[in-house]
């Protein structure tokens, strides 16, 4: 795998940080024990230090068997322009009507699977 650049590192860290809390309920220790590594390694990880790739591989495997240990294919990993798009797919398979601009970019802005739906069901009288 090729060397992984500053943005690169933020981007996993990031990552990491979020799983941790939606996953592991912010508990530092399932984290890491769920990614297979040790705290100082855990630690590197999210705080956006270098590290050796095959590290970055067993966190990225253990927490994302489907990824091969490949931390570009982490769902949600490439960056804000893709998470945009992803983001709109979903809210207009929820139901949003595409001239509505403005509910899509409410639950865009929501940012919350859950809530994708029910202001789609919202705005089509379901709720």
């Amino acid at each position: 795998m090729d060397e992984m650049t500053a943005d690169d590192r933020r981007r996993l860290g990031d990552r990491l940080i979020e799983e941790q809390e939606r996953r592991f309920n912010g508990l530092k220790n399932r984290a890491y024990n769920a990614a297979g590594v040790n705290s100082a390694t855990w630690e590197n990880a999210i705080n956006r230090r270098p590290m050796r790739d095959f590290k970055v591989r067993q966190i990225v495997r253990n927490l994302w068997p489907e990824t091969e240990g490949d931390w570009r294919k982490i769902p949600g990993i490439e960056g804000p322009e893709a998470e945009y798009l992803r983001l709109l797919v979903e809210v207009e398979r929820a139901g949003f009507r595409p001239e509505n601009r403005a509910a899509i970019e409410a639950a865009i802005e929501a940012d919350m699977r859950g809530e994708v739906v029910r202001l789609a069901k919202n705005e089509r009288g379901m709720a």
